[in-house]
Formats: C-alpha cells, sequence, structure tokens
C-alpha cells in the first residue's frame, strides 16, 4: 500500500450535511481517526471513479471540531484527487438504500482492494449479504419468516400467524415498514404498495410483543461483541424500535442468549472481513445484521464511557 509522508484515512459517505451531529456514529469515527493523527477526508460514493486502472475519489478535506455543535467541522480543502491505497483505510459508511448506485460502488472498491487499498466493511460482503436476508443463514435464531413478493403467500402467512411485521429489504431506520394483522382493513393496500403490486420482494416475519422492551442494538468490532447494547423503545402508539423514528433508548448488559447469538454471527463476519457491525435482537431473536453502517457508537460512549469509535479506527487498521 502506497502512502505519502501524512497518514490518510477516508470515510465515504453519504452528502456531509446530512449528517446529524449529535449522533451520528461516522462523525465519532472521524473524531477517533483525528485524535489519533489521521487526516480526514470524506468523498459521496458517486464520487470514487477509476482512471488509468487505479480507483480514486474526489475528497473534501475537513477537520473536526466538536459533534455537539452543527457546524462540526472545518472544510480545509475540496477537489482532492486522492488514490484510494494512499489512505491508510477507506471506510465505507453510506447509508442504504441498498441499490445499484450502491452495488457499482462495491465493485469499485473491490477493484481498490486489489490495488492495495484496505476498505472497511469488505465490500464483498456489503454486497453478498444483505443485512436482513443474511439473517436466515441462523434458522436457530430468527423468528417464523417469509421472504415473498407474492400476496397470496405473504396473506396466508398473516393468516396463520395472527400478526406481522412487513419491511423492505433495502431500506434502513424503521422507513416504510408495517405491522399487520389478520383482520386489519388495509392489509391488502399495504401488501400491494410495500410489494410494489407483486414486484419486489419483502420480508414478513411474525410479530414479536418484546419489541416494546426495546429492540436491541450489540455491537461486533473484528467479531467480539461489546458487552454492552442499546435498547431502543418505541415511543408511544408506535411499534418500531428506531431512534430515527422517535424511539427512546437504554442501555443493558448482555445476558447469556444474547452474548450466545452475538458470537455465534461474530465468527460469521470475521470469516468474511467485516471489522464492524451491529447485529438487532428482539427479545431472544435475531432480526437484522447490519453491516452498511452501523450505528449506537455515540450513545453506548456516552451510557458508558468507553472509547469504542477507538477501539473500531484500530481494528480497521490490521
Amino acid at each position: 500500500m502506497s502512502k505519502n509522508n501524512a497518514k490518510k484515512m477516508c470515510f465515504i459517505i453519504d452528502p456531509i450535511h446530512t449528517l446529524n451531529h449529535k449522533k451520528d456514529t461516522t462523525i465519532a469515527l472521524i473524531e477517533a481517526a483525528q485524535k489519533k493523527g489521521f487526516d480526514i477526508y470524506c468523498a459521496h460514493p458517486s464520487a470514487v471513479m477509476i482512471k488509468n486502472n487505479t480507483v480514486y475519489a474526489n475528497c473534501l478535506q475537513i477537520r473536526y471540531i466538536d459533534y455537539l455543535q452543527s457546524n462540526w467541522y472545518e472544510l480545509i480543502s475540496s477537489d482532492n484527487l486522492v488514490a484510494l491505497n494512499d489512505f491508510e483505510t477507506v471506510w465505507m459508511r453510506k447509508d442504504p438504500p441498498f441499490d445499484l448506485d450502491y452495488i457499482y460502488s462495491t465493485y469499485l472498491l473491490e477493484f481498490a482492494i486489489v490495488n492495495g487499498a484496505r476498505v472497511r466493511n469488505n465490500p464483498t460482503t456489503l454486497r453478498n449479504y444483505n443485512e436482513k436476508l443474511s439473517t436466515l443463514i441462523f434458522k436457530q435464531f430468527i423468528p417464523e419468516t417469509l421472504v415473498s413478493a407474492t400476496a397470496k403467500e405473504i396473506k396466508a402467512f398473516i393468516a396463520e400467524h395472527g400478526k406481522v411485521v412487513i419491511k423492505p429489504m433495502d431500506s434502513m431506520g424503521g422507513t416504510s415498514v408495517f405491522l399487520v394483522g389478520k383482520d386489519d382493513v388495509n392489509q391488502s393496500v399495504i401488501i400491494e404498495t410495500i410489494t410494489n403490486l407483486e414486484s419486489r420482494h419483502v420480508m414478513v416475519q411474525k410479530f414479536i410483543p418484546d419489541v416494546q422492551k426495546g429492540d436491541k442494538r450489540i455491537l461486533l468490532i473484528n467479531g467480539q461483541p461489546y458487552g454492552y447494547g442499546l435498547a431502543r423503545i418505541p415511543k408511544s402508539g408506535d411499534f418500531r424500535g428506531n431512534l430515527a423514528k422517535g424511539a427512546s433508548a437504554a442501555g443493558f448488559e448482555l445476558n447469556k442468549k444474547e452474548l450466545e447469538i452475538a458470537t455465534t454471527i461474530g465468527q460469521f463476519l470475521l470469516k468474511n472481513r467485516v471489522v464492524f457491525a451491529g447485529i438487532d435482537i428482539i427479545g431472544s431473536y435475531l432480526t437484522e445484521i447490519n453491516i452498511t453502517s452501523p450505528t449506537c457508537v455515540r450513545e453506548l460512549q456516552t451510557l458508558y464511557k468507553h472509547d469504542l469509535a477507538t477501539e473500531i479506527i484500530e481494528a480497521g487498521l490490521f
């Protein structure tokens, strides 16, 4: 891996002005990287290119200031065309939707690895393991599940289980997630909408009432679960345990079952070169394996005074 004199780290992200400065995990990682002496560069996936058989990104160079301020960074320079193998680490932190543009980005990042770049998380794994579908590998931990685009199959599953959650497989943060009961008068229109008239597959799972106690996020670094997690408790009148949808947060220590699930998933993640991930557990059931842009670092650091961000940055260097 070629290097210039300055240590540089790159974060491939959504437009920088869209990051939530008070709680975004990417900002926590940027803060930790700067404290370790790295110059910080940020780029949107559309700014990544292959030129003369080398992968470059047209980056902003920034200086982190303070995440509590709306102007949390200072722009040092723009239009910096840098080869990805000139960075110590390239962090792919683009949020879903997981669309064709995202897939094309993983191809470019794979080529960067061939050139000697260190990319986290591994782009092949990002592309091959959908965050919802990948839970099916661990059938011993998941609730009753259907993946289908067919209204007849979905309605039969609802009739069997009484109440289900239907969710798209390419989004995040509780967006377009529906709770549907067998007597719901809107059942047909919900299915038509979320499947786009039976043209798009969705995941349907038996509803887990324990979500009212919290949708539990557990972080894993190089396959090892952090011993404390964040329970995201739905607000009154909602069933979605997503902070982006108004859920409240409470810390918890992992119990025996949660450690079993996290440790098992961790072995899979380590094998597939995933440095940083977050898994979601409701009750005793695994519901998601987040490898694209895991969150909750800032909240857990605030609760437990453990420098998770630095631990993640250091893990990404090896």
